[in-house]
């Protein structure tokens, strides 16, 4: 399997700087490591040009992409641009939003998340839309996040709200969010049910609370790892807990993706969130040679 990194933006040969470290540790794990321009996909607007330097595979051959979340329409035009040179994504772009965007995976972990509501916001958000959402919550605590990603560093001025049914303060908060989300805000907005985890200490930064996370990757249906998410030293859930989630993570249908797992303080493991497993981060506590050899070992 090829990987294929995001070019720096200085240095279009060479990797971004976040990922530097995992493009090397994909080379020392023997897997073929390439980079596409960025500069060319999003400012050119030309993914053919983006991927010029892929060596063409006129038999064919399934790559991985490792880079910073794309847009879905990003995706799809590297996805077909890398198609034409004969590489396949691990993920169509279908496969992609299923687990990019939340609403796309709720119905996949119902049940075993938090309860959630969204909206699309055409434009500027109206006050009836984020009324309607916040209602079937009363004054539970929510905490918000639009269809992909939250300011959960930001959390009591943009992302939890201690109570749905105080409007004034949660139109604060959602507007914090959008603010700072700008141009990249994805489709809508999530309201999600506040449920109280097990404490793994706050942020030394932001003074977010951290709680008892794991972020597992799966691959072709089956779990390829499972990591500590804050490297909080944290004990991961025992695999009885874990085959619950991979009877689960068999029935989606993506390639690679990742599945969030938290504790609750009544000692229940729950599904936080899905991700395509191409664009998740590796958690704090995983490293990247750790990784690429999962990775290499599950596909040979």
């Amino acid at each position: 399997m090829q990987i294929i990194f995001g070019s720096h933006p200085f240095e279009p040969r060479q990797p971004d700087p976040g990922f530097a470290t995992e493009f090397e540790a994909a080379r020392a794990s023997g897997q073929e490591a390439h980079v596409i321009s960025m500069e060319s996909l999003f400012e050119e607007r030309n993914p053919q040009r983006a991927v010029r330097w892929i060596p063409p595979q006129p038999g064919g051959t399934v790559a991985l992409f490792r880079g910073w979340m794309l847009t879905l329409s990003a995706y799809e035009q590297l996805y077909l641009a890398l198609k034409a040179v004969g590489v396949l994504l691990i993920n169509n772009p279908t496969q992609y939003a299923t687990c990019h965007f939340l609403p796309e995976s709720y119905p996949f972990v119902l049940g075993r998340t938090p309860r959630s509501v969204w909206f699309e916001i055409n434009g500027e958000m109206r006050d009836e839309q984020l009324r309607e959402a916040l209602a079937s919550f009363a004054s539970r605590s929510v905490v918000v996040k639009d269809y992909v990603k939250s300011q959960k560093h930001y959390w009591s001025t943009a992302c939890f709200i201690p109570d749905a049914s105080d409007f004034e303060m949660a139109k604060a908060v959602v507007g914090e969010l959008i603010r700072l989300q700008g141009t990249t805000l994805n489709r809508g907005l999530v309201i999600r049910e506040f449920v109280a985890l097990e404490s793994a200490g706050t942020h030394g930064k932001s003074g977010m609370p951290l709680s008892r996370e794991v972020r597992v990757f799966y691959l072709h249906g089956k779990r390829m790892l499972c990591s500590d998410y804050w490297n909080a030293g944290i004990e991961l859930p025992s695999s009885p807990e874990l085959a619950e989630f991979d009877a689960v993570a068999s029935q989606i249908p993506s390639n690679f993706f990742t599945m969030d797992l938290a504790k609750t303080k009544a000692g229940q493991w729950i599904a936080m969130e899905l991700g395509d497993g191409q664009v998740a981060g590796l958690p704090d506590g995983l490293e990247p040679s750790v990784f690429y050899s999962s990775l290499r070992n599950s596909v040979t």
